[in-house]
């Protein structure tokens, strides 16, 4: 962020703000004296330095010729963050593209399950949302966007302060400043098209008796992407303003987004929407100074896909936080995931030695691995499933060595999965860049309930984009 300061005409202050992003812009200028800055007397010069934290603070000589100090962007108000601009709409294919765009892939956590009776139970499915402790950071700004662990659990952590004057004798003033935390820890939803986010103000530096009556608001805010009514802040749960006494006694503020269910159409049958979310930060001095603070955007999916109701834990509608590679995982080492042994080595074997597995092609490139092209979830398109089937089962009868397949007790198993649109079918798989192998149908059957619960806990709609990861 770049910030700076001019004198124009009738010897106003004004400030210009330009983020880092070449293609975004100059963020436009603001006049500071409408934001109670003096005029500067004539002196056409302002000293200034930006801070390690982001912040910047200048002086000047007003017409007085007082010494006069502009903190962070304005003489009583300012940004410590870039303004939050509202987005133009865009398309949902591009947005379903950008999925995973913070580059990290999500860790999800199961609770084992005894297995009863002769079909295999999937375990439960563990939200491993964050707590404050893990999210706390006062070093967070080195990573702006915040942290993401899996579609349920978003967090970011940073400093935040207020300068403020409190005696002047002559041109020398003599001020306060005030240094806290603020931590966002956001979480999804498998019932309702609603984000939860618990927003802490903490870690109160230097504060004095009469800095304990200083205010502080917090408040929900939120960017729709898609529709106008994507995304807005739950109008129950939208702020929460306290003392800093207040906020020592009760750390800790819940609110709410809410994503408004569009109408059902042929491009988005799953009535998606999308937001940016985040929370602003205003702090109010005893002298009537503020300042204010917009946490980092993070991205929040809406959905009411009515196919994602695998049990009482998942439903028809959801929110989840799309920007984290979504993995599922086959810990078949587990005695948990024991019952797709040969399922999971085949996903392996398919991923790092594709020129082992059948039918042989030369050049042959299977994606889904981590850290290269991801599978993505193919649903609505049912006669597309149904090829990737009846191809996989060709290429069985077919190119299987004799005795094989078919066996008694053994089922065709494929990879990629029937319901990816990398699958098998030869209309858009031509280069046969997928495996077949014949493994016992108990064995198959345990990997297709766990891919089956797994698209509904990590609310894998149609399209959607994901990894598979086996860990013997």
């Amino acid at each position: 962020m770049l910030t700076i300061l001019s004198i124009g005409t009738g010897n106003k202050i004004s400030r210009g703000r330009f983020g880092v992003d070449p293609a975004a812009g100059a963020q436009g200028w603001d006049d500071l004296a409408q934001q109670g800055a003096p005029l500067n007397g004539g002196n056409n010069m302002i000293n200034g330095a930006g801070l390690a934290n982001g912040t910047w603070t200048a002086v000047y000589l007003d017409q007085g010729q007082k010494l006069v100090e502009i903190n962070s962007g304005g003489a009583d108000t300012g940004t410590a963050t870039p303004s939050q601009e509202t987005p133009k709409l865009r398309d949902l294919t591009s947005l379903q593209a950008e999925h995973g765009r913070s580059g990290t892939y999500a860790d999800l956590q199961l609770k084992p399950k005894p297995q009863m009776g002769a079909s295999w139970t999937p375990p439960d499915f563990k939200y491993d949302h964050f707590t404050f402790d893990q999210c706390r950071n006062p070093g967070a700004e080195e990573n702006p966007p915040g942290q993401i662990k899996n579609h349920y659990s978003y967090c970011w952590s940073g400093n935040a302060s207020i300068n403020y004057k409190m005696h002047c004798w002559g041109p020398l003033c003599f001020g306060r400043r005030v240094v806290y935390l603020v931590t966002v820890i956001g979480e999804g939803n498998t019932h309702f098209r609603e984000s939860l986010y618990r927003v802490f103000v903490s870690d109160f530096e230097d504060v004095s008796v009469a800095d304990r009556l200083m205010k502080i608001k917090v408040e929900m805010r939120c960017d729709s992407l898609v529709q106008p009514d994507d995304c807005a802040p739950d109008s129950s749960l939208s702020s929460v303003e306290r003392s800093i006494s207040e906020w020592d006694a009760n750390n800790e503020a819940r609110m709410k987004v809410v994503g408004a269910e569009p109408p059902v159409t042929d491009l988005n049958p799953d009535r998606v929407g999308y937001g940016n979310a985040w929370v602003h930060v205003t702090a109010t001095a005893p002298n009537n100074s503020r300042r204010d603070l917009d946490t980092p955007k993070n991205r929040v999916r809406f959905d009411s896909a009515d196919y994602l109701k695998y049990n009482a834990f998942t439903g028809g509608q959801g929110a989840i936080f799309p920007d984290v590679n979504a993995v599922i995982n086959f810990p078949i080492a587990t005695p948990e995931f024991a019952a797709m042994q040969a399922s999971g080595m085949h996903y392996k074997q398919a991923m790092e030695r594709p020129g082992e597995t059948c039918p042989r092609v030369a050049g042959k490139d299977i994606p889904g691995a981590i850290g290269r092209a991801p599978l993505h979830r193919l649903y609505h398109d049912r006669e597309w499933r149904q090829k990737n089937r009846q191809s996989a089962f060709a290429a069985c009868e077919t190119e299987l060595p004799p005795g094989e397949y078919p066996k008694p007790g053994h089922q065709c198993d494929e990879y990629p999965f029937a319901t990816t649109r990398e699958g098998a079918s030869a209309t858009h798989n031509p280069l046969r860049n997928f495996s077949v192998k014949s493994i016992l149908g108990d064995d198959n059957e345990a990997a297709g309930t766990w891919l089956s619960a797994w698209y509904s806990y990590d609310r894998i709609i149609d399209g959607d984009p994901f990894y598979v990861r086996v860990i013997v």
